[in-house]
């Protein structure tokens, strides 16, 4: 719910940026959702890692406070 009204309120507040930054939310979404549907081990282990480098370049690349 709160990826749709960042997404609805960027859009109509003319935060172009706050929307972009929250589009790398949907692939943690997915793989988040992958790892809650498949019980195989290989997607078990895959998950974590692959949210730890997603996050890791959510916050260097796209948080500017960061920088």
């Amino acid at each position: 719910m709160a990826l749709i009204a960042n997404f609805v309120y960027s859009n109509g507040y003319n935060v172009m940026q706050w929307g972009n930054e929250n589009l790398a939310v949907i692939p943690m979404l997915i793989v988040a959702l992958a790892a809650m549907a498949f019980r195989a081990r290989w997607v078990q282990i895959a998950a974590p890692i692959l949210l730890l480098a997603i996050w890791t370049l959510y916050f260097i690349d796209l948080q500017g406070a960061l920088k």
